[in-house]
């Protein structure tokens, strides 16, 4: 039971993949989320390249114009969405009943 919940944690991806994914989705292409994210364009190529690798399914169209989102894409756009939202509010509510942060 042990060995088939790690299995399945190696093959989940990681946060950077879903938040260069969700940027790309977002501004549309790969160079605009590096800007936002400060990181390299091909660090996000690269990381939506193993995202996709990942869950075996293309997210995204490429072309000269712009990224596009796949029906796969849109699904997991609005769940990642939904996801880093959750924890923007987590963390806020953990900063706010702990006296925004500071020990006590």
């Amino acid at each position: 039971m042990q060995r088939q919940r790690e299995e399945h944690l190696k093959n989940l991806p990681s946060l950077k993949q879903l938040r260069a994914f969700t940027m790309v989705a977002t501004t549309g292409s790969a160079l605009a989320a590096a800007a936002r994210l400060r990181i390299s364009q091909p660090a996000v190529s690269y990381s939506l390249d193993r995202l996709e690798a990942v869950l075996g399914v293309r997210l995204l169209e490429r072309n000269v114009s712009g990224s596009y989102l796949t029906a796969a894409g849109r699904l997991l756009h609005n769940r990642t969405t939904r996801f880093f939202a959750q924890i923007v509010d987590a963390v806020g509510y953990v900063i706010d009943s702990a006296g925004h942060g500071h020990d006590k």
